[in-house]
Order: structure tokens, then sequence, then C-alpha cells
């Protein structure tokens, strides 16, 4: 790999959340109300979604992190399509990210705000894997060509 250039690449600073939404309340109230259901049936289910997302605000620096990061993603994909969670709904969810560059606090009462916040870190992180591979060998170009390839599909799902 020496006639191979090593251009230093860029990686991007994750962003931190700055709460914990109170997904229990919130969602018991919906089931109650919208479903009819007894809430605590759905309590170990709240309860393994709190620790996921404890989880993904802080993940890993590896394949491990991106993977929890993804596993979120989908879970608040999941609830975005069963429950009326965005902004202007009676049962919404508030959520707070630290901006990345400026390390202010912004909240935002929709769960779009919340799957934003994860879509960045899911690329953040792909990029950051990338900047500090090796290169060194033919086996890991290949494999930072791989994560460069989901870190752009992550940039385009979140501007898109």
């Amino acid at each position: 790999m020496e006639g191979v250039p090593r251009i230093p690449m860029v990686s991007f600073p994750l962003r931190r959340s700055a709460d914990t939404p109170a997904f229990k309340v919130k969602l018991q109230k919906v089931i109650s109300a919208e479903y009819e259901e007894r809430p605590e049936t759905y309590s170990r289910e709240i309860y393994e979604l709190e620790c996921l997302r404890a989880s993904a605000v802080h993940p890993t620096c590896d394949l491990g992190g991106v993977a929890t990061l993804k596993n979120y993603y989908s879970q608040l994909e999941s609830l975005k399509a069963r429950f009326s969670l965005e902004e202007g709904s009676p049962t919404t969810l508030s959520f707070s990210w630290h901006d990345v560059f400026t390390d202010q606090v912004h909240s935002w009462a929709d769960i779009k705000f919340e799957i934003a916040s994860v879509l960045y870190n899911i690329g953040a992180l792909h990029s950051d894997l990338g900047a500090k591979d090796s290169r060194a060998t033919t086996e890991d170009m290949k494999v930072i060509q791989q994560i460069q390839i989901q870190y752009y599909v992550c940039l385009d799902q979140f501007f898109n």
C-alpha cells in the first residue's frame, strides 16, 4: 500500500444528549388513551427502550456502538409509526441535545429531532471509525471504503 497516499480523513464529533425523556409516562398515557390497554403490560419494553437510549447517547467508538445507534434509530422509527409523538401532539416528548460546535442546548418536542440527532451520531461515528483506521493494507482499505459508504448513506438519509 506504499503507492497509495494516506490523506487525513475528516471525523465529526458526536452530539451529546442534555436530558432523558420521560418515555415511560408519555407512552403509558398513549397506550391507555389511544389503545385502551393496560400500560403496565408494556413496562418491560419501555424500560428496555430507556436502556437502549442510555446506551445510544453514549455509544462505544466501535462497530458495536454503530449497531446500538442503528438499533435505537429503528426503535424510534417504529415509535413514530405507532404513536403520535410529533410537534403539536399532546403526547409528544421533549428531546434536548448539545450543539456540536457551540455546545448550546437545543430542545424540541418532536421525535423527528431525536431521529435526526441519532442519524447524525451514526454518521459521526462512521466518520470517526474511518479516520482512526490505519489503512495500511488492502483489507483495511476495503473496510474503510465500506465504513465511508455507510457514512454517506447516513448523511443522505439525514439531509433528505
